[in-house]
């Protein structure tokens, strides 16, 4: 029994050792300010921090489920024949919580059928990814003409 509580006692040792390294590395990956976000070998995103959070977590009343629309955009994307209106449809079907479907054509997202009522959460939804789109557009723009040395026209606009 000796040897048991020695190997009991290294194991405890053990697990409060990746105990704090794991707290290190939260630590650290929750200081960074750009967004981090981690995914398993099956592409779930299985850590966020913080800036990733604030980024794809919904504002009251802006609409819906980010993690969501990232799920079905990259396991339902390619099902339409049109490859860029699918990954559209496909990641609006993921935020909304729909299912978007064509007779014998396609299925796309997980839970019930759109109604009339889903078309103004679609619209805001839509306008907060346009927004958040023109916001990057912007950044890179600065990006670009503080590369440049601040000569000439905007960057890229």
């Amino acid at each position: 029994t000796r040897q048991i509580d020695e190997n009991y006692a290294k194991l405890r040792a053990a697990e409060s050792e990746i105990r704090a390294e794991r707290d290190r590395l939260n630590l650290l990956i929750d200081s960074v300010a750009d967004p981090i976000i981690v995914t398993d070998q099956e592409g779930e995103i299985s850590l966020m921090n913080n800036p990733a959070e604030r980024l794809f977590t919904v504002v009251p009343g802006a609409g819906e489920d980010a993690r969501g629309a990232l799920r079905m955009l990259r396991r339902d994307g390619a099902l339409t024949a049109s490859p860029n209106a699918g990954r559209t449809m496909a990641a609006m079907a993921g935020a909304l919580g729909l299912t978007l479907a064509k007779r014998g054509a396609y299925r796309l997202g997980e839970g019930r059928p759109a109604r009339a009522a889903d078309v103004a959460r679609a619209v805001r939804v839509f306008a907060w990814a346009a927004a958040l789109a023109l916001g990057a557009l912007l950044v890179l723009d600065s990006l670009v003409l503080f590369l440049r040395g601040g000569q000439g026209p905007l960057g890229m606009i």
